[in-house]
């Protein structure tokens, strides 16, 4: 979860007030209380988990009208087991007791947010939202100490991302903001789309303007349930979820080019099922790039 809300946070930075009110950067090593406060409290902010998410991404699209409609769209429930998982302090494979053992988890989100160029100052953002969310949903059993201890546990966690991103920005060369690419042979480009409706579909006006500006750019969309609104061949061209067998494999899929890469980005059970479609038509793997946002590693079939 604190991976996802920094992630949310990242392009609404420009737009945020003074973040003098949040917690510092520092945080002083957790006190054995604190560990013991942390550790009872752990089940109850499990259960109340999803809750708390909800309440965070609705505080951050109030202040935040640029990813407003992406945070709508955006439930909770359908985040990747391994994305709460490991990036969740409320889970139960939090080492209170050492932070620092997540490991190979916090690796892979300190990885994504130098990426993304997230900042130190995101953090405080995301941290005074959890710490408000914690409250709202709790109400009064959520105590001074309690919020107290879990303010310390969150920075603890935070200052180990904090410090691994600026490790990796120093090992980049240089590299630490976005750079202008020049692409000096154009591939053709099929982006192909799924979602429930088109009114939940993401960079849908941008990605048909690529597409009449690029000759080499093809689009294609799939819709679970149109309205009566919408007009097949122009807001969508397949009914129901993506399927590749409704895809024609030369014009579409391009398997006639043993060079044509397949770049895949959704929900695990998403991703296993269309790598597993194109293996069976003959993809290799080192041709199927997929990305899992979060903890864990991709599934593969």
């Amino acid at each position: 979860m604190v991976s996802y809300f920094i992630y949310r946070t990242f392009n609404a930075r420009e737009q945020q007030p003074s973040l003098k009110e949040a917690a510092p950067y520092s945080a002083a090593p957790l006190a054995p209380k604190q560990i013991a406060i942390i550790k009872a409290t752990v089940p109850v902010l499990q259960k109340h988990g999803t809750a708390i998410t909800t309440y965070v991404l609705r505080k951050h699209s109030d202040r935040a009208s640029g990813t407003q409609q992406r945070v709508q769209h955006s439930q909770p429930g359908q985040w990747s087991s391994s994305t709460r998982a490991g990036g969740c302090p409320f889970h139960k494979r939090f080492h209170i007791d050492e932070p620092g053992s997540l490991g190979p988890a916090v690796e892979l989100i300190c990885n994504k947010h130098a990426s993304l160029y997230i900042h130190p100052d995101d953090y405080k953002i995301v941290g005074k939202y959890l710490l408000e969310a914690m409250k709202e949903v709790l109400g009064d059993v959520c105590i001074d100490n309690i919020l107290d201890a879990w303010a310390a546990a969150y920075w603890a966690l935070a200052n180990i991302m904090i410090d691994r991103r600026g490790k990796l920005y120093k090992e980049s060369e240089g590299w630490t903001n976005w750079r202008q690419f020049r692409v000096p042979r154009k591939r053709k480009i099929h982006f192909i789309h799924g979602s429930r409706s088109s009114q939940a579909r993401a960079f849908k006006d941008h990605v048909q303007a690529l597409e009449k500006k690029f000759p080499n750019m093809q689009v294609t969309f799939f819709t679970s349930t149109p309205s009566e609104h919408n007009q097949p061949g122009v807001d969508y061209h397949h009914l129901g979820r993506i399927d590749l067998q409704k895809l024609d494999t030369l014009a579409d899929l391009h398997l006639d080019d043993p060079h044509t890469e397949f770049y895949i980005c959704g929900p695990e059970s998403f991703m296993a099922q269309i790598e597993g479609s194109l293996k069976t038509r003959g993809v290799g793997d080192d041709r199927i790039k997929m990305e899992l946002f979060g903890t864990g590693g991709v599934p593969h079939n």
